[in-house]
């Protein structure tokens, strides 16, 4: 029964990283389709280690990358996804 939970969570493990790395990269597209970010701009927080959908918009007003209302867009889209 045990080594049946291990291959269990083997499986699920993968699904979570596809899953945090579709969400990243539907929000890299909102960044800079719909908000203009540039390229150069999310290239530099991205750089930076354990970045989640969650931590790069704050990073991003952090750098002074986007203002108040853009990371407000940002949260509402986070928000709906």
């Amino acid at each position: 029964m045990k080594s049946r939970q291990s291959k269990d969570c083997g499986a699920i493990y993968p699904k979570l990283i596809i899953m945090k790395f579709n969400r990243l990269s539907k929000l890299i597209r909102f960044l800079q389709d719909d908000l203009d970010v540039p390229e150069n701009s999310l290239a530099l927080v991205l750089r930076q280690s354990e970045l989640s959908s969650s931590t790069l918009p704050m990073l991003l007003w952090q750098y002074g990358l986007i203002d108040l209302h853009q990371l407000d867009r940002i949260f509402d889209w986070l928000e709906t996804r």
